[in-house]
């Protein structure tokens, strides 16, 4: 993973290779400094992540995956503000990546209500 931030980029392939990152971060026990990243990412309202060409729609998908990262680490408060942070910029595109978003968003929501109700 070292190579992957020597590697120079610009624009997309900066925010491809810092998703990728965030991606390969649980596996090696580090999903604090994933979510952590993911949050950086999603902040950072990169006009790059949020246009509508294959490069970006790609990224789109990675992100998504910061809410599957939060609820599988049982943060679902973070999964669901991510997931509204994200579906913020994604809604009305009527593509699979808002459904999919809708989709993880809905669970963390779901198991918030349940966590919540029963202790």
């Amino acid at each position: 993973m070292r190579k992957l931030t020597e590697v120079a980029l610009s624009g997309k392939l900066t925010v491809l290779r810092d998703l990728v990152f965030a991606r390969m971060l649980p596996s090696e026990g580090k999903m604090d400094e994933a979510l952590s990243l993911y949050g950086k990412i999603i902040k950072a309202d990169d006009r790059s992540l949020w246009s509508y060409d294959i490069v970006a729609r790609k990224n789109q998908m990675l992100l998504i995956e910061s809410i599957v990262a939060a609820y599988d680490a049982g943060d679902i408060p973070r999964a669901i503000e991510y997931g509204e942070q994200i579906y913020s910029k994604l809604k009305g595109t009527a593509g699979i990546r808002e459904c999919y978003c809708l989709s993880w968003l809905s669970l963390s929501y779901n198991t918030c209500c349940r966590v919540v109700k029963f202790t």
